[in-house]
This record gives structure tokens, C-alpha cells and sequence, in this order.
């Protein structure tokens, strides 16, 4: 008596753990909770350092016959948080944009020359998002690396996403970052087909620092030849300035000429010396400003 009820105890048994695991394979993989699309992260979560630095920012006096300004040079050393809101104050809209947003890549770290990122960024004003479509279309053509990790301490971007999502809300971004290794011919490559697939509406923006780890009379001596390439649009002549990222900034100048937005306007040249009131520092960064039109 007691075998027979342990058997049916144990035919019960097991017809009831293998209807729960037919039950469990049965339910498809939409019931299981889905896992939020991965982000990175802007260098302040808090509005009141943005908010501190737009208040602080002279307003651009822009040129009354420039109306489609395609692309723009700012800082991203956070002395002079100011500056980059200056400058992204005078491109601010609501309508939809994708910013092509490149940046030194500082570590040079990356399984690539030049990187990106697909995801989006969390910023103190919500939001802003890759354009994943761009995205793609750049990663499948083989023209740059996807790589998620670097963008993690990459301050050339999370320094700056915060002031985009503030003055561009509606904005969506390719972030780029360069390795100081790239060539010049892998450069204006990329420049090319970069310049091919741009969306219509579309904004380039370069985070760049100039000369760096010099006296202020000497940084300004190195910025006048800067200059003098930013007004020219000489990419030929990037190879030999104090700036961080000088593929960075061929390659934008490139992208430039490409579109016909040949016309530079300076809106800030300044120093962290100036900045700081401490002029007799031996080590600053230098700050170069400004935006590009059609003539």
C-alpha cells in the first residue's frame, strides 16, 4: 500500500514539473522584461553648472546675412564652460538636427582609427540620442570603428553633450572621436564619404582645445597660426598647429570646403590664463570660437 502511494506521489511528481517546464517554454520571449537601450553619460548631472555657464555667456552678434551656419568650432575644457555655451547658443533651434560631433580621442584607446558610439547620452535635460541611422550607414560602409568603451571617459564628448541637448533639443547625434595616428589620406577619406551621406539638415561641430601646456605669450603666438588656418580652411596646414586633435580638425576643415562653408567667424579666442586671472601660469589651454557660412 504505501509503494503504490508513493508511486502515484511520484508519477504526480513529475507530471507536474514537466508541465511547468512546458509552460515555461511555451511563453514566448516577449513576456520576459526588456532591457533599456545602454547609455553614456554627460560630465555634470546637475543643471546648475549649464545654467551658471548660459548666464555667463555673451550673446554672439551674429552676421545679419548668415542664415545656415554648417558647422561649428568650441571648447571643451570646463574652465571656461561659457565659451561652449556661446558658441552652442548661436546654432540654438527646436527643429530636428543631427549633429556630427568630433572629438580628439584622448586616450587613444579603441579597437579603431576613428570611433563612434550608438549609444545615447543622458544629459541633465534628458536625453539626446544617436542618430542610430547615420550610425550604421557609416559602421557598415566601413568607414569607422563602433566601439562603446572609449566614449566612456572621452571628455571631448561628455563635456560637451549637455550644452547640445540644452540649446538643440530636438538635436540627434553621430559622435566621432580621432586617433592623433590617423593619416592624411585616411582622414580626407573619411572627410569625403562623410560629406557624401550628410543629412539635409545637419550641423558639424568640432570639440577642439588649442595650444596647450605653453606660457600665455607663447599659446597666443601658436593660436595667430590657427587662426590663420580656421580663416583659410588650410587642412593642408593642421599638421602643424598646438592643437589637440589635428586629424580632428582636417578632417572638419575638409568637410567644410566640401559643403561651401568657407566664411569663419570668430566669436571667442581667449586662454585658461585669462580665465583663471592667473597670468603668469607656464601651462594653459587655449579656447578658438567660432562658426562657418556660405560667403
Amino acid at each position: 500500500m504505501r509503494l503504490f502511494s508513493f508511486s502515484i506521489f511520484f508519477a504526480v511528481l513529475v507530471a507536474g514539473v514537466v508541465f511547468f517546464v512546458t509552460r515555461i517554454q511555451y511563453f514566448p520571449p516577449t513576456a520576459i522584461t526588456q532591457v533599456q537601450t545602454p547609455l553614456h553619460y554627460s560630465a555634470y548631472s546637475q543643471k546648475d553648472f549649464f545654467e551658471k555657464a548660459f548666464a555667463a555667456a555673451t550673446p554672439a552678434l551674429l552676421d545679419a546675412a548668415t542664415q545656415r551656419i554648417e558647422g561649428i568650432v568650441f571648447n571643451h575644457h570646463l574652465l571656461a564652460p561659457h565659451f561652449i555655451a556661446q558658441a552652442l547658443s548661436t546654432v540654438a533651434t527646436t527643429s530636428p538636427i543631427t549633429i556630427v560631433l568630433i572629438s580628439p580621442n584622448h586616450f587613444n584607446v579603441g579597437r579603431g582609427q576613428i570611433l563612434t558610439s550608438r549609444y545615447s547620452w543622458s544629459t541633465p535635460y534628458g536625453i539626446l540620442e544617436s542618430d542610430i541611422k547615420l550610425i550604421d550607414q557609416l559602421v557598415g560602409g566601413g568607414f569607422l570603428t563602433l566601439d562603446e568603451q572609449p566614449f566612456e571617459k572621452e571628455h571631448g564628448i561628455a563635456n560637451v553633450v549637455a550644452f547640445i541637448k540644452r540649446s538643440l533639443p530636438q538635436a540627434k547625434v553621430v559622435p566621432i572621436i580621432v586617433k592623433d595616428a590617423l593619416s592624411d589620406k585616411k582622414t580626407d577619406e573619411f572627410a569625403a564619404s562623410l560629406g557624401s551621406i550628410m543629412p539635409k539638415n545637419f550641423l558639424a561641430a568640432a570639440s577642439l582645445d588649442f595650444s596647450h601646456y605653453q606660457t600665455l605669450d607663447v599659446a597666443n603666438q601658436h593660436d595667430e597660426v590657427s587662426l590663420s588656418v580656421l580663416k583659410t580652411l588650410d587642412w593642408r596646414g593642421t599638421s602643424g598647429l598646438d592643437i589637440d586633435s589635428r586629424p580632428g580638425l582636417r578632417m572638419f576643415l575638409k568637410l567644410m570646403t566640401q559643403v561651401g562653408a568657407t566664411r569663419f567667424h570668430l566669436l571667442q579666442h581667449s586662454n585658461s590664463a585669462i580665465v583663471s586671472g592667473l597670468l603668469s601660469v607656464s601651462s594653459t589651454t587655449s579656447y578658438i570660437n567660432g562658426y562657418f557660412s556660405a560667403p
